[in-house]
C-alpha cells in the first residue's frame, strides 16, 4: 500500500518530500514508533541538514532528494537543529561545524546527549581542530564540502545505517 508521508512543520522545515512505502502500508509520524520506511524497495534514510548558508541548505536539499534520500528538515544553525531533531526524528544529522547561535560541536555534543540513536555526520569546509572535537562530542564521520555529490552519498548511506 501507498501512502503519503506527512513531516511535521517546524521552522525551516520544507514540504512533505513524496510518496513513501511504510511498513503496516500506513504514513509516518512522528507520534509513532519508528519503524522503517520504504521507498522503491530500499530503506529510506532520513537526513536534517544543518548550515548556516542558504544556498548550501537549499543545494544539499536538492541532491539528497534526488538520490533518494529523505530530507526531514533544513536549519540554520545548532539551536534549530535541537528542535528539529525532536520533531523529525531524523536517521542522521548532516552538520555544519561553523554556525552562529549554537555551533556544530556544541549542537553535536547536545543531540548525542539526548539523542543517542541518531548519528550526526560532520560537513565542513575545512580540516580544522573543530572538527576533532566535533569527533569527541560523537560525530560519526566527517567530509569535506569538496568532495563530490557521490562521495557525500555514500558517506550518508553509510553512516545513517
Amino acid at each position: 500500500m501507498v501512502a503519503r508521508a506527512r513531516t511535521p512543520h517546524v521552522s525551516g522545515v520544507g514540504p512533505p518530500t513524496g510518496w513513501l512505502l511504510t511498513s503496516g502500508g500506513e504514513p509516518h509520524t512522528a507520534s509513532k514508533v519508528r519503524t522503517p520506511r520504504r521507498w522503491r524497495g530500499c530503506a529510506v534514510i532520513r537526513v536534517l541538514i544543518v548550515d548556516d548558508h542558504e544556498s548550501v541548505r537549499r543545494g544539499l536539499s536538492a541532491l539528497l532528494a534526488a538520490s533518494g534520500i529523505d530530507v526531514a528538515g533544513v536549519c540554520a544553525d545548532g539551536v534549530e537543529a535541537l528542535r528539529a531533531v525532536a520533531a523529525t526524528q531524523p536517521d542522521l544529522v548532516l552538520m555544519d561545524l561553523a554556525m552562529p547561535v549554537m555551533n556544530g560541536v556544541e549542537a553535536t555534543r547536545a543531540i548525542r546527549a539526548s539523542r543517542p540513536e541518531i548519528r550526526v555526520l560532520v560537513l565542513t569546509a575545512a580540516q580544522s581542530g573543530m572538527v576533532q572535537q566535533a569527533m569527541d562530542a560523537g560525530a560519526v564521520g566527517y567530509v569535506l564540502k569538496e568532495a563530490s555529490p557521490a562521495d557525500l552519498i555514500e558517506a550518508i548511506r553509510l553512516h545513517a545505517a
